[in-house]
């Protein structure tokens, strides 16, 4: 029998026992999906740009490799001289760790800009910062050469969870959801990959293989935390599962979003 049929809620209260078993995960992030969006009033200090930008960033913390898709509007490559991701917070300068290219390596597109690279080795030094919202994309111009647009790099929703034994009790934490959405978390026992897109989620795929089950639903509090609260029975089978949480948004599900995902053993 599959280990999402056998699923139960508990109580928000638990006893000592069952505090043992919250009290390691054994689980490890796979996936980060990262977002950033680039205007002058990022950089440090702001410039007066009129250009923007926005890029859809994908890590894999298993193999270190980053995927990135950055479109850039109103920068040309008269213009254009470099652009770095940098390690730093938001309204604090630091180093750059990737270079994105000569400007030959990007695409004109209508009025702007494309650069879209796959398979990129990420300094694992700095692999923290990436998925803490601890670095940013800076493009270079003629005009600005300290930099004239900035975008922090944001980590989508960040699904954690305590260790998933048998007979024990499991806590899947989702932050970063907006006030009163509702956060599912679902899960596969086949691995990650590209799963068909999901009509409820407006087309949107996600990262871990059919079959995929709900492993039950929490609703975000003031915060934007989640709490999903369940009990492992002590039949489950001691598999490998992937996990990932997911936020219905928009009109038809057409903005919804996704979290890492996670890997982890069904412990004995």
């Amino acid at each position: 029998m599959r280990f999402g049929h056998h699923l139960q809620y508990i109580a928000a209260t638990v006893g000592a026992a069952a505090l043992v078993c919250l009290s390691t995960s054994n689980a490890h992030a796979d996936v980060w999906h990262l977002t950033c969006s680039l205007d002058g009033q990022q950089v440090t200090p702001p410039t007066n740009s009129l250009a923007t930008g926005d890029g859809i960033l994908r890590f894999d913390d298993e193999t270190n490799l980053l995927d990135l898709d950055v479109m850039l509007h109103g920068i040309t490559p008269d213009t254009w001289t470099a652009s770095h991701i940098h390690v730093g917070r938001l309204g604090f300068s630091g180093p750059w760790n990737i270079n994105l290219g000569p400007v030959e390596d990007w695409s004109v597109e209508g009025d702007g800009m494309r650069r879209v690279m796959t398979d990129v080795p990420y300094p694992q030094d700095t692999e923290f910062n990436l998925t803490t919202d601890g670095t940013f994309i800076m493009v270079h111009t003629i005009d600005w050469p300290s930099g004239e647009v900035r975008g922090q790099i944001v980590a989508g929703p960040r699904l954690s969870h305590t260790a998933i034994a048998r007979g024990c009790p499991a806590v899947f934490q989702v932050s970063g959801a907006q006030a009163g959405e509702t956060v599912t978390v679902l899960y596969s026992d086949e691995g990650l990959g590209d799963s068909p897109p999901i009509s409820q989620l407006g087309g949107m795929t996600i990262d871990i293989l059919p079959r995929i089950s709900i492993i039950g639903s929490a609703r975000a509090d003031a915060s934007g935390t989640a709490v999903l609260q369940i009990k492992i029975p002590s039949s489950a089978p001691t598999i490998d599962i992937w996990t990932q949480a997911v936020i219905r948004r928009g009109p038809n599900g057409q903005d919804s979003v996704k979290s890492n995902t996670l890997s982890s053993a069904v412990l004995p």
